[in-house]
């Protein structure tokens, strides 16, 4: 079993997290050249980016999600209106806000929504885990929905598109904060997901 690199600040830095990997993250602390409607603000853990509405970021990278996924990061939503989206990969991944709701469409599909997962301007840690079968939603670490979605096969794409669909208009660029954003090549457990939640105790 590989020992999975921390993503997370000093406090968590001894974390091992399963046999994944991490294929790409986001800790949040800068602004990329090519980011728009981003400033840096407070966060979960130092810094966090902070989303106008305006825009969002592209990064040129394909993931190889083949063996399952975990997608995780903290949010602050500024309003909980429809469409926000959070991590777009084309439509094989797709994860957005849909008023209070968690919605992931995997492959075309609305595969699992969630209720009453975000309330405005209050921090979430949300986690959405699949092993090739089952996908499960968590908020703060704890389950809170599982689907098994009929169509299973991840199509690789060219770019990931954060806090913004790039074939919709100004209502999915999200409004908010975010902060420490991961995915891993695989299934987190429960317990790992857990740890990713934690919060660190300066800020309790």
């Amino acid at each position: 079993m590989k020992k999975l690199t921390s993503i997370l600040a000093v406090s968590l830095s001894c974390l091992a997290l399963g046999a994944a990997d991490i294929v790409f993250q986001e800790k949040c602390d800068t602004v990329p050249a090519n980011a728009k409607g981003i400033t840096l603000t407070e966060g979960v853990y130092g810094k966090a980016w902070k989303m106008d509405g305006t825009g969002g970021l592209t990064v040129d990278k394909s993931l190889d999600l083949a063996d399952g996924f975990t997608i995780a990061m903290w949010v602050k939503p500024a309003g909980v209106r429809n469409y926000q989206s959070l991590f777009y990969y084309g439509y094989s991944l797709y994860w957005r806000l849909q008023g209070k709701s968690s919605c992931f469409n995997f492959n075309g599909w609305h595969t699992l929504e969630v209720p009453d997962t975000f309330s405005a301007n209050e921090w979430i840690h949300v986690a959405t885990t699949f092993d090739g079968t089952t996908m499960i939603t968590y908020a703060d670490g704890k389950k809170v929905g599982e689907a098994k979605p009929a169509n299973t096969k991840i199509t690789n794409k060219d770019s990931i598109s954060l806090f913004f669909r790039p074939e919709e208009k100004q209502e999915s660029r999200f409004t908010g904060e975010a902060d420490e954003i991961v995915v891993y090549n695989g299934a987190l457990t429960p317990e790992e997901v857990a740890k990713l939640a934690a919060v660190p105790a300066e800020k309790n």
